[in-house]
């Protein structure tokens, strides 16, 4: 088109695309370098503030209980201090997540955020992704065990099962808790060229082989249903 190559592409896609953006979207949720996550609680006296943006670059950013945003670099100048210790145990080795959705809040004191805090306290970051859609916050949590202190094992089950839509929380010995993932996992061949062919496609969607394969596997069992 005008001596340049150009691809056209249908307004109603674009809207759709749109409209499945703003549905979903996946938030950055752990900084190794600044050892923060992602609605982290942060406490300079009885002032509360949260951590409530961390971007692949720029500032990591605080919201206090009055709606005022700070950097992080601001917020330790002026005193706050994370509330708790995060956890240093590495990446589970899991592909299988439990997944939680808690109802989005401003209030920083709120019982989601109090319920969120008991995930980031004792769940490794490494092992959470976060995204939000339709009113909700979605954790998604590596299949994993964690140690909770003994007073508070029951506590935290009893407190988050309400909150899981996939997989559960199994009690182990040695005061630890397993989070188990619902998923089946099942080995599956295809031919070279498939495997290609599917490389391309989730290097072009930003996605995963395993989260292309589910969303086929989806797709064939919505139309059996049909």
């Amino acid at each position: 088109h005008r001596n340049r190559e150009t691809k056209f592409v249908n307004e109603e896609e674009i809207h759709g695309l749109v409209e499945k953006l703003d549905q979903t979207h996946t938030l950055y949720t752990f900084s190794q370098k600044y050892n923060v996550v992602l609605f982290q609680k942060f406490m300079e006296g009885n002032k509360l503030a949260r951590i409530i943006s961390i971007p692949k670059r720029g500032d990591i950013m605080l919201i206090d209980e009055f709606g005022s945003n700070m950097t992080l670099e601001d917020a330790i100048k002026v005193g706050y201090k994370p509330a708790y210790v995060l956890s240093d145990k590495p990446r589970s080795h899991h592909q299988k997540f439990v997944k939680f959705r808690f109802p989005k809040s401003n209030q920083l004191r709120s019982n989601t955020f109090h319920l969120i805090d008991l995930l980031l306290q004792y769940v490794s970051p490494r092992n959470i992704k976060v995204s939000e859609e339709d009113g909700f916050w979605y954790f998604h949590v590596r299949q994993s065990i964690i140690q909770l202190p003994m007073q508070m094992q029951i506590e935290w089950i009893d407190c988050l099962i309400p909150y899981i839509i996939e997989g559960k929380l199994t009690r182990r010995v040695n005061n630890s808790v397993y989070l188990d993932s619902s998923s089946v996992t099942k080995a599956v061949t295809i031919t070279s060229n498939e495997y290609h062919t599917i490389t391309k496609i989730v290097n072009e969607t930003n996605s995963s082989i395993e989260e292309f394969i589910a969303s086929a596997i989806r797709d064939k069992i919505n139309q059996h249903m049909l």
